[in-house]
């Protein structure tokens, strides 16, 4: 029950439908190992973004005291500080006293082209998958004949590769359990050409 009870499970009992990777026949490689750098940097700019929201996700600046400030000081100024978290408060002028001097960060959310980036990290996952953007519903630059023939690439090189991997798998390991008394198959998702039509 919710994933916490074990299976013993024999080798014998498990059909691993792996894909192709050249270092390790026998284990296989997920689109994702290809392209994890690239998952980890939209995980931290989706992260950054979320803080930002919450609370500009770094410090705007610097606080900067001459001198140590004892406990009590640095408690107080402390408390002060936060009294800025939060989206409702974020962005308010904070007031400083005691001599303490405010420097500015000069790196903004702009300057780190998070959209850019994000554009960029969405594009090479779909990328790693072989998924049309339109076919998520993304409609940059598509018209109909490059939605179809999009249409015909991920179906033709993705969806039917796929499916003869999984064919061929379970009829060499599953259908033999049975005394090899049926055959299984599938209908080709690959479109028929549209112009001949």
């Amino acid at each position: 029950v919710n994933g916490q009870t074990q299976i013993p499970l024999e080798k014998s009992d498990i059909i691993h439908i792996k894909m192709p990777n050249p270092s390790n026949p026998y284990r296989g490689q997920s689109p994702i190992a290809s392209i994890m750098s690239d998952i980890e940097a939209e995980k931290f700019s989706s992260q950054y973004n979320k803080s930002f929201f919450q609370n500009s996700a770094e410090p705007a600046g610097v606080i900067q005291f001459e001198g140590t400030l004892t406990d009590s000081q640095y408690e107080r100024l402390r408390y002060q500080w936060n009294q800025h978290q939060g989206v409702s408060r974020s962005h308010k002028v904070a007031i400083l006293e005691g001599g303490a001097s405010w420097q500015e960060k000069t790196i903004s959310q702009r300057d780190m082209q998070f959209k850019d980036l994000r554009l960029m990290n969405r594009d090479v996952i779909l990328g790693a998958y072989g998924m049309p953007m339109h076919i998520l519903g993304i409609s940059e630059s598509v018209n109909r004949a490059n939605a179809e023939a999009a249409e015909y690439t991920f179906a033709r090189w993705v969806l039917k590769p796929r499916l003869q991997r999984i064919r061929a798998k379970v009829n060499e390991q599953f259908v033999p359990m049975f005394g090899e008394k049926f055959y299984f198959d599938f209908d080709s998702p690959v479109p028929e050409d549209i112009a001949r039509n």
